[in-house]
């Protein structure tokens, strides 16, 4: 994870073809709660939870003119699932809310 405080990352993506949702687990560093990013840029938000001082997971349905989904390679095994590829991916970071760093103490 890069050295960044004013931002989350995306660790990983489970999707659920049934509910048409993603959690999308982040983690990042500083005194700071999964609220504290613009988690609405992703879809959405059905639920959040901060686990720990520096992870936490969000559960979103992308808004509808996101909702370009694809079916992945037939060479992948296992089932095929539908997969919002331009949502999120692996890496990919979520910024602060505007103001938050006010908020929680610390200024840039």
């Amino acid at each position: 994870m890069k050295n960044i405080k004013d931002a989350a990352f995306v660790v990983s993506i489970h999707y659920d073809v049934s509910d048409r949702a993603s959690r999308i687990n982040l983690k990042w560093k500083g005194n700071r709660e999964i609220f504290d990013f613009q988690l609405d840029c992703l879809g959405k938000v059905l639920n959040c939870e901060t686990e720990t001082e520096n992870a936490g997971w969000v559960i979103v349905r992308p808004y509808p003119l996101l909702q370009k989904c694809s079916v992945p390679p037939l060479s992948q095994s296992g089932p095929a699932i539908l997969r919002c590829s331009d949502l999120v991916r692996p890496g990919d970071a979520i910024p602060l809310r505007l103001g938050r760093e006010q908020l929680n103490g610390f200024h840039h």
